[in-house]
C-alpha cells in the first residue's frame, strides 16, 4: 500500500497535485516557484480548464 500523500503544488498560480515526495507537478512550477502567476501555464488538465475559464470571463466582463 503506498502511504505517500500528494500536495497541491506549491506554485501560487497552479491546481495540480504534485506527485507524491514532490512540491510541483511540472518543470514549470518548479521554475516559477517564487514567481506569482494568475494563470497557470503548467498545461495539465486543471490549469488549463481553468485558465481558459478564466481569460474567457475576463473578455465578457470587458466589453461594453
Amino acid at each position: 500500500m503506498n502511504t505517500e500523500l500528494s500536495f497541491k503544488c506549491s506554485h501560487s498560480g497552479c491546481r495540480c497535485q504534485a506527485p507524491p515526495g514532490e512540491r510541483h507537478c511540472s518543470e514549470h512550477c518548479a521554475s516559477l516557484d517564487d514567481t506569482f502567476e494568475v494563470v497557470c501555464g503548467c498545461e495539465h488538465a486543471p490549469c488549463s480548464l481553468t485558465s481558459t475559464t478564466t481569460v474567457q470571463d475576463e473578455l465578457e466582463t470587458d466589453q461594453p
